[in-house]
């Protein structure tokens, strides 16, 4: 038989860091509730019953320490618990939609469950319990989702990015090595890979571009992963495949048996139950998330939905198999790239079809198995030596907005790497504050918020905060020290704890 080609799922997430009663923590809890916690019951399901897959969580440093933050996570419980009384209320309102509702009632309980008996307010922990068990690999982008090819002004901002992400990976993994990154917008440029191997990186993902544009043969990014100068692996995402599984025209999301995500189904009457602890979820733009329309408009109806799920692992297994043929690539990869934001609150069956799909994987075919990059570089393939092209996977929108921030942000971002890297710290508790603001004012968080279509002034008034705060601390390094400013400033970044100002240090 012939060697078997891998497939690589990677489900990337990104989410800003979040105060309390924040739009942030509204869509930090959204994910837990609408993606995190399914798939994760759908990883369990694959482990008790013994079957082989593999699957890869690229978080964001930020993200990871959020769902590791004991105070998020009580709040999360309370938001579930509010969605649920909700739910009940509902059904007690409207009885006639008994069916639906106890759907929804049962969903909300199996997540609170989950949450506080099952893993006890711990996901993260409970997402790399199951990685110790070798199916799932888990990863990290850069510390803040900065874009490494737009802080090469100063090279130490590149290190810093890339060095507090792999000692927040060690702090957060308690020990474990951080082997594979995911670049911010997938934005990869010659000599990056360089500062990358320094920290132990042994590979990342890119752009289908960066091959494409470098000329070599390989297309739909099906085919071998190249080693770059230094020795790192880089993989390029299957952008014609991925976008099955977004927003694209054609995307499988758009099934009319599908739930329609998002609807203002008894607004009215959760906003009642609301407690004021979490009014962030009141008014327009929230949703108690009791979805019972389909997105053809009729009522849902689930094992519908689990059939449309169904039929589409089914085809998108055919369109695998075809790109593993057409291309004769027998030995390498297909990488998927699985968008939380799009893919997980939009499409809500996602974990039903990835399920789906991975079971298919194994017991339908031979031609491909699932797995991780780490798993595959491990096995001693043979890569391509060449070199691939710069390149992003947002490259109009990234073109157009970075044009902008080139002017008027990044020599401000630069000026304060300088700051930390051209002067000693006399304060390490200071230093370590400045580092993280600074940090979090280099993540590219625009374009988070430009999908969910809140404006683009919103991220860039969040950055300018950062470089005040950076720059208070930077007064008190000089003038004297102020405890309460100190423990304020603080108390608002409860991520990224092992970042101190040597992060900045070459």
């Amino acid at each position: 038989m012939a060697k078997q080609a891998t497939f690589i799922p990677v489900f990337h997430a990104f989410i800003p860091v979040a105060q309390e009663n924040s739009i942030e923590e509204r869509f930090l809890f959204e994910y837990l509730a609408s993606a995190f916690y399914p798939l994760l019951r759908v990883f369990e399901g694959l482990e008790n019953e013994g079957i082989d897959y593999g699957f890869t969580f690229a978080l964001s440093p930020v993200l990871a320490g959020m769902l590791d933050n004991p105070e998020l996570m009580l709040r999360f419980a309370d938001y579930m618990q509010w969605r649920l009384a909700a739910a009940t209320a509902a059904l007690t309102a409207e009885p006639e939609k008994a069916g639906l509702l106890n759907y929804q009632i049962s969903a909300f309980k199996d997540i609170l469950y989950w949450h506080g008996k099952r893993y006890h307010y711990r996901p993260l922990k409970a997402l790399l319990g199951l990685a110790a068990l070798g199916h799932i690999e888990v990863i990290f982008s850069g510390a803040s989702n900065g874009v490494l090819p737009l802080l090469e002004g100063v090279p130490a901002a590149v290190s810093a990015e890339i060095r507090a992400g792999v000692q927040e990976y060690q702090r957060l993994a308690e020990g474990a090595e951080l082997h594979g990154l995911w670049p911010a917008e997938l934005a990869y440029a010659r000599g990056c890979e360089e500062a990358l191997a320094a920290e132990g990186i042994e590979y990342i993902y890119v752009a289908e571009s960066a091959f494409r544009d470098a000329g070599i043969p390989v297309v739909s990014g099906c085919a071998r992963p190249v080693v770059l100068p230094g020795g790192m692996a880089a993989l390029g995402v299957n952008r014609r495949l991925s976008a099955k599984v977004g927003l694209a025209d054609g995307a499988y999301c758009y099934d009319p048996n599908y739930l329609h995500c998002g609807s203002e189904s008894f607004s009215g009457l959760a906003a009642e139950l609301l407690p004021s602890k979490l009014s962030i979820f009141a008014g327009s733009g929230s949703s108690p998330g009791i979805d019972i329309y389909n997105r053809s408009g009729a009522a849902y109806e689930p094992q519908k939905a689990r059939d449309a799920a169904d039929r589409h692992a089914e085809h998108y297994m055919s369109l695998l198999s075809e790109e593993v043929r057409r291309h004769n690539v027998d030995d390498g990869v297909v990488v998927l790239a699985l968008e939380h934001d799009l893919t997980g609150v939009f499409w809500r069956e996602l974990p039903v079809f990835i399920d789906m799909l991975l079971r298919k994987m194994r017991f339908d075919q031979e031609l491909i198995r699932a797995g991780s990059a780490g798993s595959y570089l491990a096995a001693g393939r043979e890569l391509q030596e060449v070199n691939i092209a710069d390149s992003s996977s947002a490259e109009g929108i990234f073109a157009e907005f970075y044009a902008e921030q080139r002017e008027h942000f990044l020599p401000e971002l630069h000026l304060a790497a300088q700051r930390l890297t051209g002067e000693s710290i006399t304060d390490e508790r200071i230093g370590a504050q400045m580092a993280r603001e600074l940090l979090l004012a280099q993540g590219y968080e625009w374009r988070f918020y430009h999908d969910r279509g809140i404006d683009e002034d919103y991220a860039r008034e969040r950055q300018r905060k950062r470089l005040a705060r950076f720059a208070a601390c930077d007064q008190m390094l000089r003038e004297g020290f102020d405890s309460e400013l100190l423990a304020a400033l603080e108390e608002r970044t409860p991520v990224l704890g092992s970042v101190s100002a040597a992060c900045f240090q070459r």
